[in-house]
């Protein structure tokens, strides 16, 4: 299980599904993280901030920015690509292994929450409805 705490100590948490053996994920250099995404296959947590999207491994190590802009309302993953939203009123995708971004929505009002559905969603960790 994982969550962010936000306000004095903002942190990323991570526990069992019973809630023991609570840990710290990472505390430095965030106000608050949203979207918490799990990825199983390659075992790493991404989250939004106020500057974009970012990743870890469970331990804390290997965090990296994954996506750098300003204005990002929501993501989600799936197992080729990253989906996110922005405050301008656009969705994009990015292969996640890829630099190209693509606009697929536009003219809309501030989305939020984007989820997408592949074979098998990694936002969700369980196999999606097709």
């Amino acid at each position: 299980m994982s969550w962010s705490e936000c306000g004095t100590l903002p942190r990323i948490m991570l526990s069992n599904m019973d809630g023991t053996k609570k840990r710290v994920l990472t505390s430095s250099g965030i106000k608050c993280g949203y979207d918490l995404v799990f990825d199983r296959p390659s075992k790493k947590l991404y989250w939004r901030n106020s500057w974009g999207i970012e990743m870890s491994n469970l331990d804390g190590s290997s965090r990296q920015t994954v996506l750098q802009r300003a204005g990002i309302t929501g993501f989600a993953l799936t197992n080729r690509y990253l989906y996110w939203s922005e405050s301008s009123g656009a969705i994009y995708l990015n292969s996640r292994t890829g630099n190209k971004r693509v606009k697929i929505a536009s003219n809309l009002q501030t989305p939020h929450l984007v989820k997408a559905y592949a074979k098998q969603s990694l936002s969700h960790g369980r196999l999606a409805l097709q």
